[in-house]
């Protein structure tokens, strides 16, 4: 995460120089209507990025780089406002195949496909959830080694999931909470901390090493 907000600091003194001009139709071609009919945080993110210059976009590393840096301009957003606020990001700079994608796809989805990315484990989500789910739970990947990511709406209720003895029956376990850059809250839980998926975890996290 600290390496994450690093870029995206150098992003948003990028965004906040540039001023956009008015236009009719995304990069990709999004209808205006379509793109009208959309939430405040959607058009947020669509409007306050038409016009980026293509350098500044690549010097992020990729348009969903780009967009989870510049969405902390906007630091009041709830999670489902941020992912809406990228998600009209990318559609206006050309980083998205549709304008109508749901924002909970775009946050989980993004974790999900990083995960696999990373290449250590494989990864899912998992079909069968908790009953009994701490306030702000989202959702959990398992990984086929000993690995569990619990994803929360915040960074506060990933800590106070953590806190409250959430993963007490989980004794052999190691743990840790943070943020992820997304804004998704999170707690990795790994077996071996040196294991595939443990490693999968750090890099896709960004957060080096384990606590």
């Amino acid at each position: 995460m600290i390496q994450r907000l690093g870029m995206g600091a150098m992003l948003i003194a990028s965004v906040l120089a540039f001023t956009g001009c008015s236009g009719h139709r995304t990069s990709n071609g999004a209808d205006v209507n379509q793109v009208a009919s959309q939430s405040q945080a959607y058009l947020d993110g669509y409007n306050g990025n038409i016009g980026v210059a293509p350098a500044t976009v690549n010097n992020a590393g990729s348009p969903q780089e780009y967009c989870q840096a510049v969405v902390a301009l906007h630091p009041d957003y709830t999670k489902s406002e941020q992912s809406d606020y990228i998600n009209g990001c990318l559609d206006v700079i050309g980083g998205s195949d549709s304008s109508t994608n749901t924002s909970q796809d775009a946050a989980s989805g993004d974790l999900l496909t990083r995960l696999n990315s990373a290449g250590g484990d494989d990864w899912t989500e998992d079909a069968f959830g908790l009953q009994d789910s701490p306030a702000g739970f989202e959702t959990d990947y398992l990984a086929s080694g000993a690995c569990t990511l619990w994803v929360f709406d915040t960074g506060e209720d990933a800590t106070a999931a953590a806190k409250s003895g959430f993963l007490d029956n989980f004794s052999s376990y190691g743990y840790a909470w943070g943020t992820d850059s997304s804004g998704a809250g999170v707690i990795a839980m790994y077996e071996d901390n040196s294991s595939a998926c443990a490693s999968d975890m750090l890099t896709t996290l960004g957060w080096g090493t384990w606590p």
